[in-house]
């Protein structure tokens, strides 16, 4: 997932942004990550991804931090109220302290070099360098499960996508696949034996409908956090001008 994304976090890392500069269309954006290095609450390592908020989800965020060889994945959810529209910088420190936790607790380190290597003995041979994700001062738990190398170390996999071992190969036998892979079940959808053209005749509305909403959805949440941002000036300098008197 980290890697289809990766162009992604060449905008989502940097506190501001400016697209399409030199042009009648050149436009610049604050982040409302705070926890990216240079903003409000900026820690080291983390590089962006994706903030949300609404009036159900309250403040939300997911972050991925790098630091070393060592790469985490954070999703805070549900912090504050709506109604308190400080919330997108609460959230912020509840995830740096999460992050802080996992570095502190964990490390990703080598396990096993390549090459023949005896697993509750039994001797496998390794195409590659082992590594895992291990607690700090303990000792690599690692097991062979059908053919898959993995490392014990008490924590949930949270989804088939993200890798959870390595195939290895019992000395004296060979298997099909040197490496693990995903299956992904895909659908086709079938024909119904009309034309592009025809069908979007047909359905026009339908998708324009949904479209349309989401568009003023979109321009509804961009005048309000602009006047958020105004009032919260406004405020700032009615303090100063108070403060100097």
């Amino acid at each position: 997932i980290f890697y289809n994304l990766s162009n992604i976090l060449n905008y989502t890392n940097k506190p501001i942004v400016t697209v399409k500069k030199g042009t009648p269309y050149e436009e610049t954006f604050e982040t409302y990550n705070y926890s990216l290095p240079g903003a409000k609450y900026g820690i080291e390592g983390v590089e962006g991804l994706k903030t949300g908020s609404s009036p159900r989800g309250a403040f939300n965020y997911i972050a991925t931090i790098k630091r070393g060889n060592q790469r985490l994945i954070s999703v805070v959810m549900g912090v504050g109220n709506w109604a308190d529209q400080d919330g997108e910088y609460y959230r912020h420190p509840f995830g740096n302290a999460l992050i802080e936790k996992a570095y502190a607790d964990y490390e990703y380190k080598k396990v096993f070099n390549a090459g023949e290597r005896k697993i509750n003995g039994k001797t496998y041979k390794l195409s590659k360098d082992f590594y895992a994700t291990v607690k700090k001062g303990t000792a690599a738990k690692t097991v062979v499960e059908n053919g898959v190398l993995k490392n014990e170390n008490g924590l949930e996999q949270l989804s088939s996508l993200i890798s959870n071992g390595e195939h290895v190969t019992e000395k004296g036998r060979t298997t099909k696949n040197s490496t693990a892979k995903s299956t992904v079940k895909t659908t086709t959808a079938k024909s119904s034996g009309k034309s592009l053209k025809q069908l979007f005749l047909d359905y026009h509305i339908l998708v324009a409908v949904p479209l349309l909403i989401l568009l003023l959805i979109v321009v509804f949440e961009a005048t309000k956090r602009k006047q958020r941002r105004k009032q919260r000036t406004t405020n700032d300098t009615q303090l100063s001008r108070r403060n100097k008197r």
